[in-house]
């Protein structure tokens, strides 16, 4: 029964004994980074939601403002990439929401611009402030992370590996939202003493965060932080030519957005996560307008929307222990690409035919965690076989400007359908979601052959050379 029960975890968490050291230390650190993601993330909404208003409008505009606010932000993030190296990156943005987090908890509680005054006005500037420092924690934190994963993992590790660290992530994305619900509905604190409470340990959570990767470089062998070895030997040979001290700060700062326009394969892994947010943010926004309408208190809003994170990552964690490295070395990388769009499709035929509270929350559950346990191992595998600056700085772009621009749109549409019923919104929907989920099936299609090419071929994406 033992042997039985070792080969069963052997076949779903198979990592290679030499990475072991590695990939549970990243996966530690996954877990500390999407606990506090994942409280936040919510919090986010529902402070703002509070102080500003719960307006579609004020919600769309949040999202356009916070899509420019980022820019200057990735600017400057990817001046820092060719300034530092990768590791120390991931200490700054840990450190600096970490630390900037207990700024905000002390503010949540002011009389007067924080959570004590009940008043909501778009005019109270200190909830658009919490909105864009959360929002950019995607891009700084989780973008920057994935980043040094995936320049430390080979294609052949990336479906055992990339399913150890996101099963460690969905358990601190349980937990936290577990959690964080619980102290919400005990009712033993105020409703701003909750939210402070749950802001401050989210802080403490990340300041975790650097002490783990501090570690994992210094124990963990130099041969294992290689990852890709056509991408290593590169940048081995632009560093011996001194290829890169040349840049000119204008360079470093737009190399990122120049490869994300200039090379279809890395406009295709942004397309991958655009259409995900359209149709996931087109879901998440009714969910906050109905839950601030059927909860009476803040602690009840913040439980509810904590409620849908929780099954997120539940669904999520049995999907990714059960099926996502099953799939995927069955099906390979280029048909596992195509599983997304399709179940994500027909997740939005059921919202669309039967509309309600409970399918849409269906739908956006289904939608999530095929993302989260699913899609953003394979999706992260394709920067593998890309350069330094597609890895850092154009994801950053993707996972900042790109993914908002995503939700910008969303918003837009949500906007447009407002006040339509009956068949008008189901043929308007139809045609919606039935286009979205079309193209993403074509550009997964041929995503996923680039990425085989390139692999076989070992290839670097974005250097124009093909390493022996």
């Amino acid at each position: 029964m033992k042997s039985r029960f070792k080969r069963v975890v052997g076949f779903l968490f198979e990592v290679e004994r030499h990475e072991l050291l590695k990939v549970a230390l990243l996966a530690i650190a996954f877990f500390f980074v999407i606990g506090a993601y994942t409280v936040t993330r919510e919090l986010k909404d529902a402070v703002f939601s509070t102080i500003v208003g719960s307006d579609r409008r004020f919600l769309a505009y949040a999202k356009i403002a916070s899509m420019f606010i980022l820019v200057p932000a990735i600017f400057f993030h990817s001046r820092l990439v060719d300034l530092l190296r990768r590791h120390y990156l991931l200490y700054i943005y840990a450190l600096f929401y970490g630390i900037l987090g207990f700024v905000f908890v002390y503010f949540l509680g002011h009389k007067d611009i924080g959570l004590p005054n009940v008043v909501s006005s778009p005019y109270r500037l200190f909830g658009w402030f919490f909105y864009f420092f959360i929002e950019g924690y995607a891009p700084l934190v989780v973008s920057v992370f994935w980043a040094f994963a995936n320049s430390m993992t080979a294609p052949s590790s990336a479906k055992n590996n990339y399913t150890v660290i996101i099963a460690g992530s969905k358990l601190g994305g349980i937990i936290a939202a577990g959690g964080a619900w619980v102290l919400l509905r005990s009712g033993l604190f105020s409703d701003v003493a909750n939210l402070q409470i749950i802001l401050a340990l989210s802080s403490i959570a990340l300041c975790f965060v650097p002490l783990i990767i501090y570690y994992l470089v210094t124990k963990v062998p130099q041969k294992e932080l290689h990852g890709y070895e056509a991408g290593y030997k590169l940048q081995k040979i632009r560093h011996a030519t001194h290829k890169d001290e040349g840049f000119t700060v204008v360079h470093s700062m737009f190399s990122g957005l120049v490869m994300l326009f200039k090379y279809p394969y890395v406009m295709g892994i942004f397309g991958m996560s655009f259409f995900f947010e359209l149709i996931s943010q087109a879901l998440k926004v009714e969910n906050i307008i109905f839950g601030k309408h059927v909860s009476n208190t803040l602690s009840e809003f913040t439980a509810f929307l904590l409620w849908q994170a929780l099954l997120v990552h539940l669904v999520a964690f049995f999907v990714v222990t059960f099926g996502t490295r099953a799939l995927i070395s069955y099906l390979g990388e280029r048909r596992s690409l195509l599983l997304i769009p399709a179940a994500t499709g027909l997740a939005m035929i059921v919202f669309v035919l039967y509309p309600s509270y409970s399918s849409a929350i269906f739908a956006f559950v289904v939608t999530r965690s095929v993302n989260y346990a699913f899609a953003a191992p394979l999706r992260e595998s394709l920067y593998i076989p890309t350069v330094k600056e597609v890895q850092f700085k154009s994801k950053s772009w993707i996972d900042g400007v790109g993914v908002k621009f995503s939700k910008t749109c969303a918003s837009s549409f949500n906007m447009y359908t407002d006040g339509l019923v009956g068949t008008a919104l189901l043929g308007v929907q139809s045609v919606f979601f039935g286009l979205v989920i079309s193209f993403w099936f074509l550009v997964a299609y041929v995503l996923g052959l680039r990425y085989e090419k390139a692999v076989k071929r070992n290839e670097v994406i974005g250097s124009g050379e093909i390493l022996p």
